[in-house]
């Protein structure tokens, strides 16, 4: 499968020697996968775009700093490109920005939450159970970072997971959109790091309550392999094989 990943931010600088860009945090994670996968990267808050729609056979949108109703160009760009995608029934998942974007481009509401900043490890519960959530799990842990949440959804939408302080953890729309507010990306360290060097715009006891989840377990491998088994059903759906066709 050819992956297109939507790039809507770089990592600043100050990690970015550490930990690597969002390209490599992703590279990482969907190699975990063991499934044959050809990864391409659009810069797309830099104007970067497939030449047509059929680039590549599904697509990924990471995270970002930005908030999808920033009035930005590059951002009503993007969220033109997404609705060409949902028309033309072509895979997207979405993760945290890019999981609001989803909601945001399709007729739902995105706001800044009156809970705050999420951060840490969060765990939600599994509200709809689907066929490409293999492997199974009880409840789902993800690293967050976030103060924008889903606040309504758009039409045709599932809610796949969800907990007290993020309602809409993960959304499906149709058939062939699915978005996550957590970041199966990043790694526990990277987290920490990335609240220290937020340190100064978040409140210290929030600061010190998403450092205590830290603790917890991520299924950051799992749900890879969830993302991997959606955006395949997804190509199977939209471009059958001649088995499919004839069994």
């Amino acid at each position: 499968m050819k992956l297109g990943i939507l790039l809507c931010d770089n990592v600043n600088q100050t990690l970015r020697t550490q930990y690597g860009d969002y390209s490599t945090m992703f590279a990482t994670l969907l190699q975990q996968t063991n499934t044959p996968l050809k990864l391409v990267f659009y810069e797309v808050h830099k104007g970067v775009y497939p030449k047509d729609l059929d680039e590549c056979d599904a697509y990924l949108s990471t995270g970002s700093r930005y908030s999808v109703y920033d009035d930005l160009p590059w951002i009503d760009e993007l969220v033109n490109f997404v609705r060409r995608l949902y028309d033309a029934q072509i895979g997207l998942v979405g993760i945290c920005f890019g999981h609001q974007l989803i909601a945001h481009a399709l007729g739902g509401k995105v706001a800044l939450s009156y809970n705050g900043w999420g951060l840490g490890i969060s765990t939600a519960q599994i509200i709809n159970k689907k066929p490409w959530m293999s492997p199974e799990l009880p409840l789902v842990g993800l690293i967050v970072s976030h103060q924008d949440q889903v606040i309504a959804l758009p039409a045709n939408s599932q809610v796949i997971l969800a907990n007290d302080f993020c309602p809409y953890s993960a959304i499906q729309v149709g058939n062939h959109f699915l978005g996550f507010q957590g970041h199966p990306e990043f790694t526990v360290e990277f987290s920490s790091a990335l609240m220290d060097y937020r340190q100064d715009i978040i409140d210290p006891s929030r600061l010190a309550q998403g450092k205590k989840t830290l603790d917890k377990v991520a299924d950051s491998q799992s749900i890879a392999l969830w993302i991997v088994n959606f955006l395949q059903q997804t190509v199977k759906a939209r471009k059958p094989t001649l088995y499919d066709l004839i069994k």
